[in-house]
């Protein structure tokens, strides 16, 4: 028997979403021709066919420190095993120990001569000891995307609420005419684009040209309108200079909804949010900036980390970082406590 296919099966496996491991000693099993197959790796004693009943983990280690390896692997015949206690199935009659370098025992048992080698044992030993590794990054790997789709699915559930509270405002505000019926379906057309976004895996939304005017002026109302202290402070916007520019208008609502609801709700009543907009030679700068209470560089880290440092969810963080970096914009944050917080968008010409 070879030893080539044991790892190959387990990527085969991972790559099907099964175990890597169990896949491997199946194969090692079946090209062996042995009736039973253990392994005591980094995650515990592991088999593949034969009887286990009643055994422990302790057994094979005591065998381990009972048989002299030699390097890596030694064969036992049938008088080997009838003086050996341990994980022994009836009938056996040669099997194969040996050590993964780095860690790990591998035990193989047939009823007859099993059709493998001193170096093909220490190979398929050291493909399973890289298996268990390759298996704990995966997990690491779908921990970290489980943990990904969960932030984003907060994001997104934080969004949501933001435009079903804007739409239950137009709707007691009452709908007056063309316009109240264009913003409403404006808002509701926005809520069911990112839940079909977020239900696709990513924005579907096109580049389209955007006067850049109307839509800042139509976020900064709505943000102010959905605060609940957005009476209480001042919101100045000068916006003279907005260019038309070629963007992902859902995508810039997003940023700048969260930006100016985070700005309104760092500032004590009387203080002032401002939205401003710089032209450039390759694109624009939107510049959201408030008096408020401003943050500690510890907290400043969290925020750039896509978290919160002031009992906030830390989700319209997560949000705002995920739009920009499907507008292909960059962001930068200026804070001093007591001074406020400047938040500068850079959007390039697409």
């Amino acid at each position: 028997m070879g030893s080539e296919g044991v790892a190959e099966c387990a990527l085969g496996a991972l790559a099907r979403g099964e175990d890597g491991l169990a896949a491997s000693l199946g194969r090692a099993v079946a090209a062996a021709g042995a009736s039973l197959a253990l392994w005591r790796g980094q995650r515990g004693l592991r088999w593949c066919r034969g009887r286990v009943d009643g055994l422990r983990l302790g057994e094979l280690v005591l065998l381990e420190r009972s048989l002299p390896l030699g390097d890596l692997a030694r064969r036992l015949n049938c008088g080997d095993l009838m003086r050996l206690p341990g994980p022994v199935a009836r009938g056996s009659r040669q099997a194969w120990i040996a050590r993964a370098p780095g860690g790990g025992l591998l035990w193989l048992e047939a009823p007859r001569a099993i059709d493998i080698d001193g170096p093909q044992m220490e190979s398929i030993s050291a493909q399973l000891a890289t298996v268990e590794r390759l298996g704990d990054l995966g997990a690491g790997a779908e921990t970290a995307r489980l943990s990904r789709l969960g932030a984003r699915a907060a994001a997104v559930a934080h969004d949501c609420r933001h435009l079903a509270s804007l739409a239950t405002f137009q709707l007691e505000r009452g709908i007056e005419g063309a316009q109240g019926s264009e913003e409403l379906a404006r808002t509701l057309g926005e809520l069911r684009s990112l839940c079909r976004d977020f239900l696709h895996g990513g924005t579907s939304e096109p580049w389209e040209e955007v006067s850049l005017g109307p839509l800042l002026k139509r976020e900064l109302e709505g943000a102010r309108r959905i605060a609940r202290r957005g009476s209480e402070v001042t919101i100045y916007a000068d916006l003279v200079d907005a260019p038309t520019l070629r963007t992902r208008p859902g995508l810039l609502r997003r940023v700048l909804r969260n930006l100016v609801l985070n700005g309104i709700q760092s500032c004590p009543p009387g203080t002032e949010v401002s939205l401003s907009i710089e032209r450039e030679i390759d694109g624009v700068q939107i510049v959201v900036a408030d008096s408020g209470r401003g943050m500690q560089r510890a907290d400043l880290d969290l925020l750039r980390a896509g978290a919160s440092g002031r009992g906030g969810t830390g989700f319209g963080t997560v949000s705002i970082l995920e739009c920009i970096d499907g507008l292909g914009a960059r962001l930068w944050i200026e804070s001093l406590p007591g001074v406020g917080t400047r938040c500068v968008v850079r959007l390039p010409r697409a």
